[in-house]
This record gives structure tokens, C-alpha cells and sequence, in this order.
């Protein structure tokens, strides 16, 4: 409490910084020698890495991040979202090449095509010519639905913002704060309830395949769908937060 002498102890609570309906926020600036990716919630979803995040530190969009290689890095987080369908994935990602090799930003489920409640991002997508990013869900029976829009530029900083809603099937994107046009990919399956208990996997598939090269910050994962409002104003307070807001000079009553 500002100009409270007789406080004297930290008053902050992180994790409840997060409404209930976030179920992962990876701040992805671990500098311990250590796999493990810190979960900010009460939820504790911590990450799983398969190297060392000592050697994978690199400057983010806010603080440090992690920079994955494009060979063998991967992580993954276990969630239960099996009680829920729909759900609003943002990241801030500078990817190192737009190279059409189908090399993920992120997977629930270790295949969307053969697990039930997963979905997708591929950031790098081959499909309908190239130069799309692809997002879709799949149903686990071979059945999926997926939708397109212009990939952003590679080497540079974006934030995403991704919308799955399993019950009416149906996806949202926005980059950089713009809700973006979709064009229509493959739709093999309509309805498709729930998502799953499974895990959430970084820049690959099951952290072992089409792994992906770039850097990654502030993952968050959130069981609601969020709205445009909020991914504007998230774009502009993270990339631009000293001219967000303006503060005056300090005055007394």
C-alpha cells in the first residue's frame, strides 16, 4: 500500500494474479540449470523441457524467454481439459524462418489426428500452397477441422492469440492485437465435444518430432474464450508498456 509505513512485508501474491479460468502461464525465463518450466498459477503446471534451460535463455519479448532449435528441443505440460471446449491459447513468438516444413508451435494432445481432444498450431504450414499459419482441432478418428490465415513475418516478435471452440467447431486467431481472416482448410468432423486430459506441447510434436526453431515467451493457456478487447490490449501493454499507460507527478491530499 504506497506511503503505508506499516507495511512491511511483502503484500504480492503471483499466482492468484490469474483468474480461474487460466489453467498455464509460463513466463519462460527459468535460468536454473534445471528442465523444469515454471508455472505461474495456482494450478502448478509446470513444463518439462528436454534440455537444460541454462543453454536455451535467450532475450524475450518481456525479460528472457526460451529458444528452441529447430532438431531436438521440446517441452511439454500436463492439463486436464477435459471438462471444458474451449479454450484461448496466447504466446509471444519470434520464429527463425517461415520455411513451409510443417514444424509446430504448439499441440494439445501428442497427435491431434489419432488422440481425442487435441488441437493444433502450425505456424509453418505446407498445406494449400504454403505461407499459412494452419490451426485445427481433431476428433482422434482421423476426423479433424482446421482453418488458415496469412503467417506472420518470421524474425521479428508476435503475439498470438488462438481460439478453439470444440462445440460449434470453430477457430479464431488474432496477431499482434487483429482478428485475422480465416480461409477454410480440411473439415472432416463438425461437433466435437471436450477437449482432453493430456498434455500441451512446445514447438513440436509429443516433444520428439517436427520440432520447431524459434524463441518463445509468455505462454498462457485459459479455459474461456477471450475477446478482442482484451487481445488488443494485451498486444499493446506488452509491447509497448511505457507508452500504455502515462503517470503524472506525485501530489498529496
Amino acid at each position: 500500500m504506497y506511503g503505508n509505513s506499516a507495511i512491511n512485508t511483502n503484500q504480492s501474491d503471483p499466482p492468484n494474479t490469474w483468474d480461474s479460468n487460466f489453467k498455464g502461464v509460463w513466463h519462460m525465463a527459468d535460468n536454473a540449470a534445471n528442465t523444469t518450466i515454471k508455472e505461474s498459477t495456482v494450478t502448478g503446471a509446470n513444463g518439462t523441457n528436454n534440455a537444460t534451460t541454462s543453454s536455451k535463455t535467450a532475450t524475450g519479448q518481456i525479460g528472457k524467454a526460451l529458444n528452441y532449435n529447430g532438431s531436438t528441443d521440446g517441452s511439454f505440460a500436463a492439463i486436464n481439459l477435459s471438462a471444458t471446449n474451449i479454450v484461448t491459447l496466447s504466446f509471444w513468438m519470434k520464429w527463425t524462418t517461415n520455411a513451409n516444413d510443417d514444424d509446430l508451435a504448439f499441440e494439445y494432445t501428442p497427435n491431434y489426428n489419432s488422440n481425442a481432444g487435441g488441437f493444433i498450431a502450425d505456424w509453418n504450414s505446407s498445406n494449400y500452397g504454403g505461407g499459412k499459419f494452419e490451426v485445427g482441432m481433431g476428433k482422434g478418428d482421423g476426423t479433424y477441422w482446421t482453418d488458415l490465415f496469412t503467417r506472420p513475418s518470421a524474425g521479428t516478435w508476435h503475439l498470438i492469440h488462438l481460439v478453439f471452440n470444440r462445440s460449434g467447431s470453430t477457430n479464431k486467431a488474432y496477431v499482434d492485437g487483429f482478428l485475422q481472416t480465416l480461409t477454410t482448410g480440411t473439415r472432416t468432423a463438425s461437433s466435437m465435444g471436450n477437449f482432453s486430459n493430456s498434455s500441451l506441447y512446445f514447438m513440436s510434436r509429443a516433444a520428439s518430432s517436427l520440432n520447431a526453431a524459434g524463441t518463445l515467451d509468455q505462454v498462457r493457456l485459459s479455459t474461456i474464450e477471450r475477446s478482442a478487447s482484451w487481445t488488443a490490449t494485451e498486444y499493446n501493454n506488452q509491447s509497448s508498456p511505457g507508452t500504455f499507460t502515462t503517470m503524472s507527478s506525485e501530489s498529496c491530499r
